[in-house]
């Protein structure tokens, strides 16, 4: 079993570029990271720089001193590990949520219907490690519909889940939603008495290089525009 991290920047085109006052660094949950790329023409006032990875990850780099002007994690326990580290410059705010499925590959040749069968022999499952949000909660499913899985990969980030699904390398997963959707997977949904919510909070970081826009960027995730489009990108708000 190995496992598969990601950390990767991501430039957001913008109209805004030069000076460092002109830019919003952002470290992002990988499954948030379409909805920062898709503000970038509404929020037009600075340039966005997003830092994708797995919220354990960018909390990592948050710690180390990475230059950061907000954050954006899958869960509660990312978010709440820079609270306590007093790393947060204003109590965090929940930005919205995002549901579970079973994903495989388009068309489910391999028939895979529920969480059970995930635990099929014959079925390459691909899961998030145990440190990374969609981890904690595929746990949380699988507990509750009490399978035992042998995954053959254990995967860094949401993302990451979805490309080894995408790729082929992986028969079926668990994921966002949200990634099934982007990534063209067949997503299973999750009955209600399994079924597990995912959490997105927004952050401005302690120290930021510039907290006037990182203000402004939360302003607009939380403003009616900023949820209709995590709305029409498929996130409950």
């Amino acid at each position: 079993m190995r496992a598969v991290g990601i950390l990767t920047l991501v430039l957001a085109a913008g109209a805004c570029s030069g000076s460092r006052s002109a830019e919003v660094f952002v470290g992002s949950a990988s499954s948030f990271a379409q909805v920062l790329e898709a503000s970038q023409d509404s929020y037009g006032q600075y340039e966005l720089k997003v830092l994708v990875g797995g919220s354990q990850l960018l909390v990592t780099q948050v710690l180390e001193g990475a230059p950061m002007d907000v954050i954006v994690t899958a869960d509660w326990p990312a978010m709440e590990a820079l609270v306590a580290a007093d790393q947060v410059a204003a109590p965090p705010t929940l930005l919205g949520h995002n549901a579970l499925v079973i994903a495989v590959e388009r068309g489910n040749p391999l028939a895979i219907g529920s969480v059970r069968d995930l635990a099929r022999p014959d079925v390459k499952l691909v899961l998030a490690a145990a440190e990374v949000p969609l981890g904690r909660y595929s746990a949380q499913v699988l507990d509750a519909a009490g399978v035992e899985t042998r995954p053959v990969s254990l995967a860094g980030s949401a993302t990451a889940v979805a490309g080894l699904l995408a790729s082929g390398e992986a028969d079926a997963g668990i994921v966002y939603e949200t990634d099934a959707q982007v990534w063209g997977l067949t997503g299973i949904s999750l009955p209600p008495e399994i079924d597990v919510i995912a959490e997105y909070y927004v952050a401005p970081i302690t120290g930021a290089p510039n907290p006037e826009g990182g203000t402004a960027l939360i302003e607009f995730l939380l403003s009616s525009d900023g949820r209709a489009l995590l709305t029409r990108l498929g996130f409950a708000v």
